[in-house]
């Protein structure tokens, strides 16, 4: 059980760090491009 727990942790933790950087970049070069350069 420990073992599954520690396997789980190695591969979820960076998995969660990465896909939450990602989406505050996206999220952050989105708003720069959209709205201050308006680009609408």
């Amino acid at each position: 059980m420990d073992l599954l727990k520690q396997k789980i942790r190695l591969i979820y933790v960076p998995f969660l760090v990465i896909a939450t950087s990602f989406i505050i970049s996206y999220t952050l070069f989105n708003w720069l491009v959209l709205i201050k350069l308006d680009v609408f």
